[in-house]
């Protein structure tokens, strides 16, 4: 039996960690080995997850679009930002609903670094107001890109949103919307969690192996293992929602407020222009008045598609960002299996296998424990690979090749901004070694990897991988 512990001290975290590891191993002949392990580890914060500040997209909502409207770019940007000492906390009104910070703040009179109120009504209209220029600009001129009006009808559509439309609103409630990276999206969600200092991460593992020679021929070994990670560390994600205008609310204000003003004969000129988007495919219901369909183009569509602040801490570098932060998740468990064998047919020849597995390599956030449908976590590795190799070796000669196969299982992904799949894959590898005869100590070694150049990813958002040749020369002194 074999024991062993360390103690360690974190002096940022002000944390002791006691890890302790233990092994049972038994022989009953030789060529046999059984044993059985335990093993607890754990990881601290690294300085990178304490203290980074990194600009991950400049104007990320291209909010440059909006200047020639609003005289200046109201630009969010997306930044990761490492977790302070005391966490990040968010300011709330004294209704206990989250405050939010805006890059439109000017326009009401305030600073971005000042606090609004969801469903504040002054600052609602002055996102309305946004949007509603927004819709007379650019709502006409979106179905002439795709061939469903004319420059004139966009132009007349234009003229008449901007008759008909309401220069305020009454009633219209804000939305709470979270950026979600891996479905490249918005997602609802209800209100904000305080994001507590980072802990230290700790991971159990019980494993069982055996490892024997049969006929002096046959090497193999297996490990099965069970693993338990408390407060496993989660990528960069993002931790702060984006506030839009309510798309229900706000459809039926100006579906009321179209109903009044389309009816109305001075407006006449302006509902004939509309009434395109009665008879449009695919869009209108031809029941004569276009109110549902521009409520639900500029209320739906388009006005509530604009994000208009961030719901940020009080502790962001930058007020208005959407910030990417790491934070420790709930507790995860997993089995693994690992496998390998090499059967030496005669001196110089060798065949060998390797097979691995593991339960599972990704948990969403109900296996997590959390509420939040964009929280998740991967291993970012297979729940399966597997190996097969052919060698030969002439020691004699000073030489040896080894020809191996790999396949690889498709595995997701979720590492900081790098999020999505890698498919599955198979390569070929070919090794050379040959020892110089006229320089005992000087070995030519060629390594080929892909041999059958088989293009494939290996990880997501990086160049395609083909064929790759190594030649490498060592000499021993």
């Amino acid at each position: 039996m074999l024991l062993a512990a360390r103690l360690d001290y974190h002096n940022v975290m002000d944390d002791v960690t006691f890890s302790p590891r233990a092994a049972l191993v038994y022989k009953p002949v030789p060529s046999h080995t059984v044993r059985a392990t335990y093993n607890h580890a754990f990881q601290t914060p690294t300085a990178n997850q304490f203290f980074t500040d990194i600009l991950g997209v400049r104007d990320l909502f291209e909010g440059q679009r909006l200047e020639p409207l609003l005289g200046f770019a109201p630009t969010t940007d997306l930044r990761a930002q490492g977790v302070p000492g005391g966490g990040f906390s968010f300011r709330r009104d004294p209704f206990g609903a989250p405050m939010f910070r805006s890059p439109y703040a000017r326009l009401g009179g305030l600073s971005e670094s000042d606090y609004i109120g969801l469903n504040d009504e002054s600052f609602t209209n002055v996102m309305w107001s946004v949007a509603r220029d927004a819709s007379v600009a650019g709502l006409g001129v979106g179905f002439v890109d795709q061939g469903l009006l004319t420059s004139e009808e966009a132009e007349a559509v234009s003229g008449a949103l901007a008759t008909v439309l309401p220069l305020q609103v009454e009633g219209v409630t804000n939305a709470l919307f979270k950026l979600d990276l891996e479905r490249e999206g918005f997602v609802p969600v209800n209100d904000v969690e305080s994001i507590e200092p980072l802990r230290v991460s700790r991971t159990q593992t019980y494993e069982l192996g055996y490892k024997g020679v049969l006929g002096d021929r046959v090497f193999f070994g297996i490990d099965v293992y069970h693993t338990r990670v408390r407060d496993f560390f989660g990528p960069f994600a993002v931790a702060t929602p984006n506030v839009f205008l309510d798309g229900t609310t706000l459809q039926s204000e100006l579906y009321n407020d179209l109903q009044v003003a389309l009816s109305d004969p001075e407006n006449a000129e302006a509902a004939e222009a509309l009434a395109v988007f009665d008879t449009m495919p695919g869009i209108g219901n031809g029941n004569g008045s276009a109110a549902d369909e521009v409520s639900f183009l500029v209320g739906r569509a388009l006005a509530a598609a604009i994000p208009f602040g961030t719901v940020s801490p009080e502790q962001a570098f930058d007020e208005t960002a959407v910030l990417l932060t790491r934070q420790n998740f709930g507790n995860i468990s997993l089995n693994g299996l690992d496998f390998n064998v090499m059967y030496h047919v005669t001196r110089r020849w060798a065949l060998g296998g390797t097979f691995s597995w593991v339960s599972d390599n990704y948990f969403d956030h109900n296996e997590l424990g959390d509420d939040d449908p964009t929280q998740a976590v991967s291993l970012n590795a297979p729940r399966q690979k597997y190996s097969a190799s052919v060698r030969y070796t002439d020691p004699g000669l000073g030489f040896a090749a080894e020809l191996r196969g790999r396949y690889v299982g498709e595995f997701p992904v979720r590492s900081d901004v790098y999020i999505g799949t890698v498919d599955a894959y198979t390569v070929v590898d070919l090794s050379v070694d040959y020892r110089v005869p006229f320089s005992p100590n000087t070995r030519l070694t060629l390594t080929v990897q892909n041999v059958l150049d088989n293009e494939h990813k290996e990880f997501v958002d990086v160049p395609d991988l083909g064929r790759l040749g190594l030649l490498r020369i060592s000499h021993a002194f």
